[in-house]
């Protein structure tokens, strides 16, 4: 079995472009070869890409990092309001109460306080 390398610009040699005989070539294949064939612009592309690599790994591990971040950050706000939603729940039944009991109407049901308050008004 045989091993892939990793990185093709690394292994590539590039020496058999100046071996090629431009006259058996068409003339745009001959500019691209002139293009090609400066060798230290290759190694500039190679490094340019190899570094564009490194970052680009670096910033998809950040995304993933701060996309985590942003999960934990939603469980807990979610905790959080589920907490204040049920104190205030229970403060609110508390005053309820409360009122229930200065007005005199704790043992009553609702609709009968309604319908006492309905007749007071006629």
């Amino acid at each position: 079995m045989t091993k892939l390398n990793s990185n093709p610009l690394k292994s590539h040699d590039y020496s058999t472009l100046s071996t090629l005989n431009p006259s058996l070539l068409r003339t745009n294949e001959v500019e691209m070869l002139k293009r090609i064939d400066d060798r230290p612009q290759i190694s500039t592309i190679s490094r340019s890409l190899l570094d564009s690599q490194s970052n680009l790994e670096y910033q998809i591990d950040d995304i993933t990092d701060n996309l985590h971040k942003m999960e934990q950050f939603g469980q807990v706000a979610e905790a959080f309001g589920d907490l204040v939603l049920a104190k205030v729940a229970g403060e609110l039944a508390e005053r309820q109460e409360a009122t229930r009991r200065a007005a005199g109407t704790k043992d009553i049901p609702l609709q009968e306080v309604l319908r006492s308050i309905s007749h007071l008004e006629r």
